[in-house]
């Protein structure tokens, strides 16, 4: 999905949302793209899968700019998500120079010491909220928060654009928490990405 936009950033954004089939990360690619477009930005999302799509490896990635896109996947993401082991060790190597990694220590286990890593147990805040539903939501209320590659109320227009119901008021619930994560646990300062002109 692309749109062109009239809307001006200070750089192009290239986000990794990576883990396991079932975590929600094709949705939440797309809800992050629909919430650029709704902010008159461009945007690409693609997805892929490993051999089972329940369980096994999945990740979903989005390019965000108000320049025209002209190469659809992310070669070096500038924010990656990573919600497994599995996900965490394929994407690493891949890391734009000035990247960063938000990642949910119960599942990934970095090295000592790494740049540009910030751990949040987004798995456990999406099981206390909603048996587990929704942990995508908790990872784009934080990268939201910590970067704002879209703004924060217009990924919640989409959310309300795409849910119902219980599941909407759980994915709502998630994406708040995620968001509230940031305050609690992270200077601002600390996580502003260097410029780069899209």
């Amino acid at each position: 999905m692309r749109k062109k936009g009239g809307v001006k950033i200070n750089r192009e954004w290239r986000i990794v949302l990576s883990g396991s089939g079932g975590q929600g990360l094709g949705k939440g690619g797309n809800i992050l793209a629909e919430a650029a477009i709704l902010q008159g930005l461009n945007a690409v999302q693609s997805q892929s899968y490993g051999a089972r799509a329940r369980g096994g490896f999945s990740q979903s990635e989005v390019l965000i700019g108000s320049g025209e896109i002209l190469f659809p996947l992310v070669e070096h993401p500038d924010i990656l998500v990573a919600l497994t082991g599995e996900a965490y060790n394929l994407n690493r190597p891949l890391l734009a120079p000035d990247g960063v990694v938000v990642y949910d220590p119960d599942a990934v286990k970095p090295e000592a010491g790494q740049k540009g890593h910030y751990g949040f147990r987004m798995l456990q805040v999406a099981d206390e909220l909603c048996h587990g539903r929704g942990v995508v939501l908790v990872a784009l209320g934080i990268i939201a928060a910590l970067f704002k590659p879209v703004e924060p109320e217009n990924i919640r227009t989409v959310i309300n654009q795409n849910f119902s119901g219980a599941v909407l008021q759980d994915n709502c619930l998630c994406f708040d928490r995620g968001l509230h994560l940031k305050r609690s646990s992270l200077e601002p300062e600390s996580c502003v990405l260097p410029g780069r002109r899209p």
